[in-house]
């Protein structure tokens, strides 16, 4: 959420979940501006740290398969 924040993309947690961000784009996007936006989010994930989410409590196989879905889809 912080590396799309900085690249200029506004999102929240989605219900105040730390693994799930929501985007809420305008219902008149235009496909140039859809094109943009998921630029800017492959761009956002590239950037992010690599973590282990093997090593981590908070994080489970749950959170693991969305992170390859989304990526998967990007």
């Amino acid at each position: 959420m912080r590396r799309l924040n900085a690249n200029g993309v506004f999102c929240v947690f989605a219900n105040n979940d730390r693994i799930c961000v929501q985007l809420m784009p305008a219902l008149t996007i235009t496909e140039a501006e859809a094109a943009e936006l998921v630029g800017l989010v492959r761009k956002s994930v590239a950037e992010t740290e690599a973590f282990d989410l093997a090593g981590s409590a908070h994080f489970g196989t749950q959170t693991e398969v969305r992170l390859k879905n989304v990526v998967r889809h990007l």
